[in-house]
Order: C-alpha cells, then sequence, then structure tokens
C-alpha cells in the first residue's frame, strides 16, 4: 500500500510540473501571437516532447548503470532527435492531409529540421539536468545511509567489547564475595576492610550500565578515578607520587563512561610512580563548556609499551563515535615521559 501510495504521488507530482509547463508555453504564445495555439497539434506535440524527454532518461539511466562509454551516449541522442524529428514530420503530414489546423505548416523542409532539432535538444537537455539532479539525490541518500549503517556498526562493536568485558565477571558472585570478606575483616583491620569497600565501589560502578549516549557524569567518573587512585596507594603503602588537580563545575556534565580510568590506568600500568621528583600529574578543567584532561607521568622503561586493542584504541574509536573529529587527543612521548591531552565539547 506504501508502494502504491509513493508511486501515485510521483506520477502526480510529474504530471502536475508538465501541466504547469505546458501552460507556461501556451501562456507565453497567446501573448506573443495573439491567439491561442491550435488544442491537437498544440497537444499531440506536446506528448511527443514528454516521450523524448522521458525516452532520454530511461536510456541515459540504462547507459550509465551498466558503464558504457560516452559515444554510445551521442550514438544514442542522435537516434532519439532523428525518430522525433520523423514523428512530429509525420503529424504535421497527416494533419495537413486531413485539413487539421496546425500552429506551424512547414513551409520549409530545412527550417522544419533545424526548429524540430533544437526543440529536441532542448528537451533531451532537461531530460540531462532532471537525471543528474535525481543522481544526485539518490547518491547522497545512499551516502547517508551508508553512513548511518558504519555508525550503527561501530556502536555495536564498541558495546560489543565493553559487553564481553563485563561478561568475563559475575556480578553477583563477585559482589557477595566482597561483602562476605568485607564483614569478617571489619573487626579485625578497618584498613583492609576498608579496601575491600573501595574494591566493591570500583568494580560496581566499572561494570555498571552508562547511559543510552554512553556516556556517565563527570562527578560519578571522578569519584571513581579517585577510588582508583586510593586502592592503589594502599597496595603501595601511600608511596605513589600522584598529584590530582581539579579545577571548574564539574555538575551535570557527561563524558564518555569509563573514559578516565582507562587512561589513567595506562599511567598506572606503564608509568613509574615511584619518583617524587617526577610525580604523575592528572590535571581535569571545565571551562567554557570545555573539557579539558592533561595527564603526565615519567615512563617505567622495564615495562612493555601497551598493546593495541582494548584501551586507548578503544577510547578514540569510542570519541570518533561519539565526536566525530571534534575533539583534541594530543599524545607528547619522549625517552622519559609520555603526556596525554584530550579535550572535549560537553
Amino acid at each position: 500500500m506504501l508502494f502504491n501510495n509513493t508511486r501515485f504521488n510521483h506520477v502526480f507530482s510529474h504530471a502536475a510540473v508538465w501541466v504547469a509547463y505546458i501552460f507556461y508555453e501556451v501562456t507565453i504564445v497567446s501573448l506573443l501571437g495573439d491567439k491561442l495555439p491550435y488544442f491537437w497539434d498544440t497537444l499531440l506535440l506536446f506528448l511527443l516532447n514528454i516521450g523524448l524527454f522521458y525516452g532520454n532518461y530511461i536510456t541515459i539511466n540504462y547507459l550509465s548503470l551498466n558503464k558504457i562509454k560516452i559515444p554510445y551516449y551521442i550514438l544514442t541522442c542522435i537516434l532519439l532527435l532523428s525518430i522525433y524529428t520523423s514523428l512530429v514530420f509525420s503529424l504535421k503530414t497527416i494533419f495537413t492531409k486531413l485539413n487539421f489546423p496546425i500552429n506551424y505548416p512547414i513551409t520549409s523542409y530545412y527550417t522544419f529540421i533545424i526548429q524540430s532539432i533544437w526543440r529536441g535538444i532542448y528537451f533531451i537537455g532537461l531530460s540531462y539536468g532532471y537525471w543528474f539532479a535525481r543522481s544526485a539525490i539518490e547518491n547522497e541518500k545512499k551516502i547517508r545511509i551508508r553512513q548511518a549503517e558504519e555508525l550503527k556498526l561501530q556502536n555495536e562493536i564498541v558495546h560489543t567489547q565493553l559487553s564481553f568485558l563485563k561478561s568475563q565477571i559475575n556480578p553477583h558472585f563477585l559482589f557477595n564475595t566482597l561483602n562476605f570478606l568485607y564483614s569478617q575483616v571489619y573487626a579485625l583491620s578497618r584498613e583492609t576492610a576498608g579496601s575491600i569497600l573501595l574494591l566493591s565501589d570500583i568494580m560496581r560502578y566499572g561494570l555498571q550500565d552508562p547511559d543510552g549516549d554512553g556516556k556517565s557524569y563527570l562527578e560519578e567518573e571522578i569519584n571513581h578515578l579517585k577510588n582508583y587512585i586510593s586502592i592503589n596507594q594502599l597496595r603501595f603503602n601511600n608511596k605513589l607520587s600522584i598529584k590530582l588537580t581539579l579545577n571548574g563545575q564539574f555538575e551535570f556534565r557527561k563524558v564518555p563512561s569509563l573514559i578516565l580510568i582507562t587512561i589513567i590506568e595506562n599511567a598506572f600500568k606503564h608509568g613509574d610512580l615511584n619518583d617524587p621528583n617526577f610525580p604523575c600529574l592528572i590535571d581535569i578543567s571545565i571551562y567554557d563548556n570545555l573539557f579539558d584532561l592533561y595527564i603526565i607521568n615519567k615512563k617505567n622503561n622495564l615495562t612493555k609499551p601497551a598493546p593495541s586493542g582494548i584501551g586507548l584504541v578503544n577510547i578514540k574509536q569510542r570519541l570518533n563515535i561519539i565526536y566525530k573529529s571534534d575533539y583534541v587527543w594530543q599524545i607528547e612521548e619522549t625517552d622519559i615521559s609520555y603526556a596525554l591531552k584530550l579535550q572535549l565539547k560537553i
């Protein structure tokens, strides 16, 4: 039913355009000639013009789809013009023999042929213009559909990657175990119990589903980051040299989920955080609706470089999906340091 309605609308719109065009030409001819053109002669000639228009459109569409070379386009134009001129000549000859009135009788074959060819070229030109316009619209539509499909596929890939990571852990078993350990240890060591509580909060946040746009509130991301730093400080007896600086208003701001922890975790894995003369500096700022993250740490040359895949590469994929190219991602690496700068519009 939808197809029939679409086809009807398509035919109706074409018919309306042709009626308007015929009315325009008849009006111009009437004003210039002080009389109305003869009905049957005008009607049949316009039917031939319309036939030439669509005949040429169908032909060039076929040639284009089959990638036929340009000389064939020229040959088809010559053939169509020959057929068109012959039909116009036949029509006028028949009308003359039947004593039907015609608008422009044939007084000179040469003049008639020239006029018919120019008239035919005019409608062939209109046909080419229509074909180019429609092809451009269809190509643009295909590009938009392909881009939408690619974006959907990329979203599915990222979602699958995150789901795969989360599926490796049974959340219920994990949190039940952590709660059990917390209750058992609390009476013996509040510090250890606090570590278990921190770990529980970190895992719970890491496993929760983000919003539909793949983002989380910046305040929650920063709290998650603080918990991560705190539990690592407990692991290393507060000997890690880390300086976290926060500037701006973070309320109701959103960033891609787990983006902070993934970037900072890279510094923990591959950086030397034990040098008080070269601490890991983490600066998070908000100004003019711009989120700015800058982190620099001393390199640990004893560890291997981070493998490509889940991690920073995954972050880049997600940023490309959400922000396209409208973000800043800069990495500065020397023999002794590694720095990363990220800016997002939020």
